[in-house]
């Protein structure tokens, strides 16, 4: 069974904002000091990327490739609160989102007839983002 436009559109989503927060945190522990917060940022950095790659395969195996999306889901945040204007900002918005994303995540795998690959990557992203 071939995926239907509008699951394709939200597993690239998850794709493109998964790609965003990597680069962001990427960037971001490029140009702070070494220490705690920059290891902690190199390590979000690193999960955020291989969450890309769970959507990418998650993709591929179900017959399709990415689509190409401008917008991801930070950029929602972006418009509606601003950028943020220090480390703290940061990390208050970082732990927002990401225990949003985790419900986002929760509420995908309960929607009913999900193709069971789709569910797996909700799930392998879920479970990498709360730590089980």
């Amino acid at each position: 069974m071939p995926l239907r436009d509008d699951e394709h559109w939200v597993l690239s989503y998850y794709r493109t904002s998964e790609i965003n927060g990597s680069l962001f945190f990427g960037r971001l522990a490029r140009v702070l000091k070494p220490g705690p917060i920059q290891h902690d940022l190199t390590k979000h950095f690193a999960d955020e990327a291989q969450h890309v790659w769970y959507w990418t395969d998650c993709l591929d195996r179900l017959g399709t490739r990415p689509i190409r999306l401008s917008d991801a889901y930070q950029d929602q945040y972006l418009e509606a609160a601003g950028l943020p204007v220090n480390m703290m900002e940061i990390l208050a918005i970082t732990l927002t989102f990401e225990r949003r994303v985790i419900n986002q995540y929760a509420k995908h795998m309960a929607v009913p007839n999900l193709r069971p690959r789709s569910k797996r990557r909700s799930t392998s992203s879920w479970t990498t983002r709360s730590g089980l």
